[in-house]
């Protein structure tokens, strides 16, 4: 059996299912705890979906020269379930993930799948180097959000119960004319 993936990198030409199934890819699976991220069964043949690269290959229309294979693949499914059973809600691209969250995430899938497709890995859903993994990191959302830097210039003091704390004002330069 095949299935497609979407091989343009361009968020704004696919549709939210795709740019989700690309967040899916690097998403750990929020029901199994052993799945680092959607992947086809082993049933399934993946193919890059060529129409997906038509828009960015307009000007020198480079799809034209494909195989005629590209043409069969055309009908086919997008990927849509992992091998572990579950789909790309389950994935990361959950309802509940606001649409700041979800545009972050998008963003971070596209630039891995861009720096799959330099090294010729798009299909290949096992490979992974150093670079791919950190980026891949970035993906896991920050549970809170980062404190603010303290200054002990810029924090008040605390006062001590029953004591008063008086602050004394910096002198402003003098300015001659």
């Amino acid at each position: 059996m095949k299935a497609r993936y979407p091989a343009s990198n361009v968020l704004e030409e696919l549709s939210e299912d795709q740019v989700a199934l690309k967040i899916a890819r690097y998403s750990a699976c929020s029901t199994c705890s052993d799945c680092s991220g959607l992947h086809p069964p082993f049933s399934v043949d993946l193919v890059r979906d060529v129409a997906s690269l038509k828009a960015e290959n307009s000007l020198t229309d480079l799809t034209g020269y494909g195989s005629d294979d590209d043409e069969d693949d055309a009908g086919l499914e997008y990927l849509a379930t992992c091998a572990c059973g579950h789909d790309s809600r389950e994935h990361g691209a959950l309802a509940e993930v606001d649409g700041a969250e979800f545009q972050r995430r998008a963003l971070i899938a596209a630039r891995l799948d861009a720096l799959l497709e330099n090294k010729n890995k798009l299909l290949d859903f096992e490979y992974t180097d150093h670079e791919i993994a950190a980026l891949r990191h970035e993906m896991v959302p920050a549970l809170t959000a980062p404190a603010a830097p303290t200054s002990p210039l810029t924090d008040p003091v605390p006062a001590s119960p029953g004591k008063s704390v008086h602050y004394r004002h910096a002198k402003q330069p003098r300015v001659s004319d």
